[in-house]
């Protein structure tokens, strides 16, 4: 999946655009209600929309490791924990590799 890294809007109606970058790289990102052009009331609710040609996304992907099974004592649980990969990282390990 992707994670947008700067997003474009504008706005449908007088074409107002604006450039938003998200807080955090875990944190989503909130697109305004209201117009921000030069006559918000002219342009009514929820005007903007993304314009994904101006905006840039990063390729990321959550994988989740995992100690292998043989090299845990009986009747114990495998510990896991869970990665966020992203840009060249992505779609390089196989599942089920060791």
């Amino acid at each position: 999946r992707s994670r947008a890294s700067l997003v474009r809007i504008r706005c449908s109606r007088c074409a107002d655009t604006r450039t938003l970058l998200p807080p955090g790289p875990f944190s989503g990102l909130t697109i305004p209600s209201r117009c921000a052009g030069p006559n918000p009331a002219e342009c009514g609710p929820a005007p903007y929309g993304v314009t994904p040609d101006e905006s840039r996304f990063v390729d990321e992907q959550t994988l989740k490791l995992q100690e292998m099974p043989e090299d845990v004592p009986t009747g114990e649980m495998p510990r896991s924990v869970l990665l966020n990969v992203e840009r060249a990282l992505v779609d390089v390990a196989a599942p089920g590799t060791g």
